[in-house]
């Protein structure tokens, strides 16, 4: 019985990844390939989105045609 609990656990904590995680990994490796050629760091990157969040992208005089 002993034996049998200690097997259940052991495969219950290997799990193969999910494909979704695999994905996040493949986009992170490129996006940090990407910014690794450009010469920018991931925080950088976060900075540009929030100072780019709080700008106005809906500026008329920009034209959108």
């Amino acid at each position: 019985m002993r034996m049998i609990l200690h097997l259940i656990l052991i495969t219950v904590g290997i799990r193969m990844p999910s494909k979704k995680a695999k994905d996040r990994k493949r986009k992170r490796a490129a996006l940090n390939k990407k910014w690794g050629i450009e010469g920018r760091t991931a925080i950088q990157h976060k900075k540009w989105l929030a100072k780019k969040e709080n700008t106005i992208t809906n500026n008329p005089f920009r034209g959108g045609r």
